[in-house]
Formats: structure tokens, C-alpha cells, sequence
């Protein structure tokens, strides 16, 4: 499925996406949680995947520096199951990826050889992927940031994911979500070094087959393994 009218939204969504970055880099936080209309942005985009069990999408990864400048895109490819289960893989012929089997996630990077596995609660990816499948582990309390005050009004919006104190330092995470389906179209991961991730979806597809088990993941002999 993929959103309908894409040029329409393309420049409202670049908007969220840069006023979720700053709100992750903000140390205040948009207040009035009786007026705050995550809940239904949160039920809408969860009504775009009701009876859903996979998805696949086609993913754009950029690197946001701390002064503003981005690294290169990287395409890849995401797919997500119920149950807390997802691998993103990006960048080339060898790429990086990252596999949630639902209770743990594993990170490759080949360049380095290195392999890092740490738990999928707290997990900001994890929380993200919650938000609009639901269900799944690692989901934290959400908060409008900006943008369309209900999916009805036809303007995306913009919504912080508050992670457990627990978590690791990759603990900011944003998303934002259109006013059609399927609604969530990209993500921003804060890290502490200053910088942060972007995820863009597009070209997702429900309800996929997939080869394969695609949700395990054993890092190739020889490489470093690190477990914060």
C-alpha cells in the first residue's frame, strides 16, 4: 500500500521532520496532556495495520549531525512482524543490519566487524514499530509534538515516544505519521553523541510472505561482539 497523493504530503512531512529533530534535541517538552491528541493519532495509525501480521517497506537511512549536516542516503529494506519482530537492512552489497527476534536485538555493521546485541525493551527502533502495529515490547508514553491536532483535519503530525529511564542512550525517538494509510512515514532517533537517525518508509506493503527466517540473526565468525 502506499500513501495516497505523495507530493501533496512530501513537504508537510519534511516539516514534522525537521520540528520532531529539534524537539529531540529540546530539553522542555509541549505540555497540556489533557488537550493532547496523541491517543487518536496513535489509534489511526494502528488502524491502518488492524488484521495486519507483516509489513515491508522500502527505507532511506541519513545520519543528521549535530550541526545540521547529513551523511549520504541509504536505501534498504524493512520488515516487520507482530510480535516485536523486525530486521532493517541498508547500505550496499554487505549492509548493516538489525534483527529484533522480539526479546532481542542484534545489530551487524560490516565495515567494523562488529556486532552488538542488547535488549529489545527500551529499544527506540522497537518503540517506533510499537506505536503503529501495537502490541509489542518496548512501547513508552507518547506525546503530540505538532502538526495536525486529528487525522480527520488531512495534515500530518508529528509525536514523541518517551522510553524508560532504563533505556540505553539512544533514548529520544519521533515519528511521523500522515493522515492516510499507512500512516507512519518516517523516524527520528536522537543518540548521545548529538547526532541522529532518520528512517523514511515508503512503498509499504501489508500483509508480505517472507522467505526464509528473516528474524534470526548469528553474527559470522570472527567478529566482535558487544553487549552494553
Amino acid at each position: 500500500m502506499i500513501p495516497a497523493r505523495p507530493a501533496v504530503r512530501a513537504a508537510p512531512l519534511l516539516i514534522l521532520a525537521a520540528m520532531a529533530f529539534a524537539a529531540l534535541h529540546a530539553e522542555g517538552g509541549t505540555d497540556g496532556a489533557g488537550a493532547d491528541p496523541a491517543a487518536a493519532w496513535v489509534a489511526f495509525a494502528r488502524s491502518c495495520f488492524a488484521g495486519v501480521d507483516t509489513v515491508e517497506a522500502a527505507v532511506a537511512h541519513e545520519v543528521i549531525h549535530p550541526l545540521g549536516a547529513a551523511s549520504a542516503e541509504r536505501r534498504g529494506v524493512l520488515r516487520l512482524k507482530r510480535g516485536g519482530l523486525f530486521r532493517l537492512e541498508y547500505g550496499g552489497q554487505d549492509p548493516i543490519v538489525v534483527v529484533s527476534d522480539g526479546r532481542v536485538i542484534r545489530s551487524w555493521d560490516p565495515a567494523r566487524r562488529l556486532a552488538v546485541e542488547e535488549p529489545a525493551d527500551g529499544s527506540a527502533l522497537a518503540a517506533a514499530f510499537a506505536l503503529a502495529l501495537g502490541g509489542e515490547r518496548g512501547e513508552g508514553a507518547v506525546r503530540w509534538l505538532g502538526g495536525g491536532a486529528k487525522p480527520e483535519d488531512g495534515s500530518p503530525a508529528a509525536l514523541a515516544i518517551e522510553l524508560a529511564r532504563s533505556a540505553p542512550p539512544a533514548s529520544r525517538v519521533a515519528v511521523a505519521l500522515g493522515p492516510t494509510c499507512p500512516s507512519l512515514a518516517r523516524i527520528a532517533i536522537a543518540q548521545g553523541s548529538g547526532a541522529a537517525i532518520r528512517i523514511t518508509l515508503s512503498d509499504v506493503r501489508l500483509g508480505v510472505r517472507f522467505p526464509g527466517r528473516p528474524f534470526a540473526f548469528t553474527p559470522p565468525r570472527g567478529a566482535r561482539i558487544v553487549r552494553p
